[in-house]
């Protein structure tokens, strides 16, 4: 079965679509073909009949819907924001990690230790600075870019500099390259680090990515902050 295209956000498309979780009127619902949550009808007495449709995803529980479209817009319209803050977060910390590596002039296979300087510790120096002249309102061209990672600064130098993180989240940093360093830098100075409850769970976070393996661990895959199939929304 399919429905007309319906569009929620003009920026943003996607292929939303569903597949039978069993028999019945269970089905998972995804977008672009992953698994997002699912839609089912709801049969308890205290439900106002015309509205029995039910949802779950990253809306969380949505209940007393008329149609089994609408509780899956529900979803839909949650998901495809917080993909849009995903992009924006992803954007910020592209021009951050950008403006970093030109500065110190890096290259992909630059080592840390580098013409007799720890490239980690120019790295937060120079980001501090910049924050310093923004401050006293006297930013050269970039100051503002890097300036908006003083909190990645702040939260690397007490878990890392300091080595209050643990062993294994300690030797995953301090062996990253200068090149991957920068997009270490990047992810923390988009993830909300600005409180140490905020540090730690983002470095236990870390610390759970490095057991997971490479793939958690990619320094160029950002983690902030939140799967064939009936063909429902052709594109939302």
């Amino acid at each position: 079965m399919s429905t007309e295209p319906r569009t929620t956000t003009p920026a943003v498309r996607a292929v939303v679509t569903r597949e039978p979780e069993h028999r019945g009127e269970d089905y998972h619902l995804l977008v672009d073909g992953v698994r997002i949550g699912g839609t089912y009808w709801s049969s308890g007495q205290s439900i106002k009949n015309g509205a029995r449709w039910a949802s779950y995803g990253p809306a969380g529980l949505q209940m007393g819907w008329r149609t089994r479209e609408d509780a899956e817009q529900a979803q839909v319209d949650v998901h495809l924001s917080n993909r849009a803050a995903r992009a924006a977060d992803r954007a910020v910390a592209d021009a951050f990690c950008g403006q970093l590596r030109e500065l110190l002039t890096l290259a992909p296979d630059t080592p840390r230790f580098h013409q007799g300087h720890d490239q980690h510790l120019r790295a937060d120096r120079l980001i501090r600075l910049a924050h310093e002249r923004v401050q006293d309102q006297a930013a050269l061209q970039g100051d503002d870019i890097l300036a908006s990672g003083v909190t990645a600064a702040r939260a690397w130098h007490r878990f890392i500099y300091q080595e209050l993180a643990t062993d294994t989240v300690l030797e995953y940093v301090q062996n990253l390259s200068p090149w991957e360093f920068c997009q270490f830098l990047g992810e923390l100075a988009v993830a909300d680090v600005r409180t140490g409850r905020n540090q730690d769970r983002y470095f236990c976070d870390l610390a759970t990515r490095i057991a997971n393996g490479p793939a958690g661990t990619d320094p160029d895959s950002i983690t902030l902050r939140s799967q064939p199939a009936e063909n429902v929304h052709p594109e939302v």
